[in-house]
């Protein structure tokens, strides 16, 4: 396998995990908050 052929897929799954990231964050974000959320409410209830 050539050497920039590899440079270029490093490249390509660096930049698809990149996007993934930030579209994914906020999903993430929202996810992690509302079972925190939870957790405390149930916290609250004992």
């Amino acid at each position: 396998m050539p050497a920039n052929h590899l440079h270029l897929c490093r490249y390509f799954v660096i930049k698809c995990s990149m996007v993934f990231q930030m579209q994914s964050f906020p999903i993430l974000v929202r996810f992690i908050g509302k079972r925190e959320s939870y957790n405390v409410a149930n916290a609250w209830d004992e």
